[in-house]
């Protein structure tokens, strides 16, 4: 085990960094996660427009009228239907941030050489709401980042125009920004002529055959996920935040099947994918990554050792809410090979439980729902599943299964907390009375 924890320091620790440190990468996820408080928004809109109930419809529209539904469409339109949008602001605004250019202005560039790529309405130019959501998120995701590589060349060139000092600094950005806006129209407007006599016709569709497709493909199987769950928990294991590291690269691809399940729970048609957000976050995540609520439970209700105990109870109202970071490094978890263990173990177990009970039909999928990762579990399964019980009861399912994965584990280790206690009160006793 010596030997194993020193290749992962030497070798694996240092690649990790440098991926959590990546400007691109980190300017992705939290650009992404930006316009996460929209879509929580649009998901309550959502559930409150198609709440499963019988008759809930009919009583609504009795008390609002036949037409009850229509302000929750718009603003559905307002949230969702627009997120592609908001991660191109927010990526092109974390990236300039890295290379600290002018953010602000660099996004609404960005911006529009997105809008100069969105595909034509029925060829009558005009933009349509089905093309600025999650289903252009790659075209956002690369507009964004090519569109701030553009403006960072033109301003590190000093192809720029500069202004008198008495001139009001906001003034004097506009001016600054104005060539490397240039540069990038042109390069939008160009690609999108360029793309358009190609048979795939416009740049969201080149993407989403060449680049989109096979990655969601691969984010969307039990292989993508298992190696993701493993990636996650093993750096976190070595004192690393995996989530973060791990969903800088398939944040995007988990967010688009998201965006498509919801188009389909919409429609009333069948979800199409398992695997989104959601799937990792309310099925395999209860109570933070390693399922660690089941731990803290265990920590907190049957521990003999004190301080097991004690911190325990003191990490259960976080783990409620999915926030372990207590039990992560105050157990800790971290660099413990007793308890790093089945921290990675019970993840990959429930990813595999739960991608069976989803793929055969036994459990509702995500239905697209942008339920917070911080709602507490069998609330959780519920909402993320469109009001389904068998969402719910996975999620107990799972509990329990993450307990059994732990209990041997939790055992072992309070067993050597409690002698160590018990060392401890003799020598202390042992010294009063020698005293």
């Amino acid at each position: 085990m010596n030997k194993v924890g020193q290749f992962l320091e030497e070798k694996v620790m240092p690649v990790a960094a440098k991926i959590a440190e990546q400007k691109h990468l980190t300017a992705i996820r939290d650009g992404l996660i930006l316009g996460i408080p929209i879509l929580i928004v649009g998901s309550i809109i959502l559930i409150l427009a198609n709440f499963p109930v019988t008759g809930y419809p009919e009583f609504m529209a009795s008390i609002f009228g036949e037409f009850w539904r229509q302000p929750l469409v718009i603003i559905y339109d307002a949230t969702f239907a627009f997120y592609g949008v908001f991660s191109c602001l927010g990526i092109a605004f974390r990236l300039a941030e890295k290379y600290k250019i002018d953010a602000l202005s660099t996004a609404v560039i960005a911006l529009s050489c997105f809008v100069i790529q969105l595909p034509d309405h029925h060829n009558t130019w005009s933009i349509s709401l089905s093309f600025t959501g999650a289903g252009v998120l790659f075209l956002a995701l690369l507009t964004a980042i090519v569109t701030v590589e553009i403006c960072r060349l033109v301003i590190k060139k000093g192809i720029v125009i500069r202004m008198p000092d008495g001139v009001p600094p906001s003034v004097s950005r506009s001016f600054v920004a104005l060539i490397p806006a240039a540069f990038s129209i042109l390069a939008a407007i160009l690609i999108r002529i360029a793309v358009s006599f190609t048979a795939y016709g416009d740049l969201n569709s080149m993407i989403t055959q060449i680049i989109s497709a096979p990655l969601a493909n691969l984010g969307a199987s039990l292989f993508g996920v298992i190696i993701s769950v493993l990636m996650i928990h093993l750096l976190w294991s070595l004192g690393l935040h995996g989530a973060m590291i791990v969903e800088s690269v398939m944040l995007a691809i988990w967010m688009d099947l998201m965006g498509k399940n919801l188009a389909a729970y919409q429609a009333g048609q069948a979800i199409p994918y398992v695997v989104t957000k959601q799937f990792f976050d309310m099925w395999l995540y209860i109570g933070g990554s390693g399922a660690t609520l089941a731990l803290v439970c265990l920590m907190a209700f049957r521990a003999r050792s004190k301080q097991v105990k004690t911190l325990g109870r003191m990490a259960l109202p976080a783990g409620i809410f999915n926030i372990n970071e207590p039990v992560i490094f105050g157990l800790p978890i971290v660099m413990n090979p007793t308890i790093a263990i089945p921290f990675i173990l019970t993840p990959v177990v429930l990813a595999v439980i739960t991608y069976f009970a989803m793929s055969t039909g036994i459990v509702a999928r995500p239905a697209g729902l942008a339920v917070p990762w911080t709602a507490p579990f069998i609330m959780s399964g519920f909402l993320a599943t469109g009001g389904k019980i068998s969402g719910v009861a996975l999620q107990i399912f799972n509990f329990i299964i993450a307990g059994l994965i732990y209990l041997p584990f939790f055992s072992v280790w309070d067993k050597k907390k409690l002698e160590e206690e018990q060392q401890a009160s003799t020598a202390a006793n042992s010294k009063t009375l020698s005293a």
